[in-house]
């Protein structure tokens, strides 16, 4: 089945975070940028022919927060299609999708120099 998305049409529901500490903290908290990012992301999953895996958390625990799987050219050592699956708050799904649409075309090493502050400004903040 083909991935629907979502267009200015479409009903989107917003609700609170559910790991969100307060029961009447407001979702406001988080910027329309890093909501807009989750509801429409188009790097969930794992990208045909990738040939790279890494995860975040404690696998040994089931607590795995982020795994990204990418398609890299042996040749340039850089990336090509890069997916993700994530679960948690929403700030680790935003990084998530965040980072899988920043590492397209990087190479190892620049890669590497992504720092929290342009994470934090592709997804506008994060609370």
């Amino acid at each position: 089945m083909a991935k629907m998305r979502l267009t200015e049409d479409t009903p989107f529901l917003r609700t609170p975070d559910m790991y969100q500490i307060e029961n009447d903290a407001p979702i406001t908290e988080y910027s329309d940028k890093l909501l807009d990012l989750i509801a429409d992301t188009p790097n969930g999953g794992i990208p045909d022919e990738a040939n790279a895996f890494c995860s975040v958390g404690k696998e040994k625990r089931g607590t795995v927060q982020m795994q990204l799987f990418a398609v890299i050219d042996p040749e340039t050592e850089s990336f090509g299609a890069v997916g993700f699956r994530s679960h948690g708050c929403l700030d680790a799904i935003g990084c998530a999708a965040a980072l899988a649409e920043m590492l397209p075309g990087k190479t190892f090493s620049e890669a590497l120099g992504i720092t929290k502050d342009e994470s934090r400004e592709r997804l506008g903040g994060v609370p």
